[in-house]
């Protein structure tokens, strides 16, 4: 069986990517010295607390120009192989 995934749909799913990929490395670079020694749960609850607000403000910006760059037309999709 195969499914149509139209390419719009992707669009945001790619923009929060960008944004947040490089959030998420500059965040683990500057705290690192600092959390490195706390246990998983504290440097989770750190990093994302911080990543989440910056990663909402910053997707919208994102997404336009993942749009710009993409320009798809209306017909747009890629094709996706699923289970029969």
């Amino acid at each position: 069986m195969q499914s149509r995934i139209h390419l719009p749909k992707l669009l945001p799913m790619i923009a929060a990517w960008l944004v947040a990929f490089p959030t998420i490395t500059a965040w683990l670079v500057l705290l690192a010295p600092v959390i490195s020694d706390w246990p998983l749960l504290a440097r989770t609850f750190v990093l994302t607390l911080l990543m989440v607000p910056v990663v909402s403000l910053a997707t919208p910006a994102a997404l336009q120009l993942v749009r710009r760059v993409f320009r798809p037309s209306a017909d747009a999709s890629i094709s996706v192989r699923g289970a029969d």
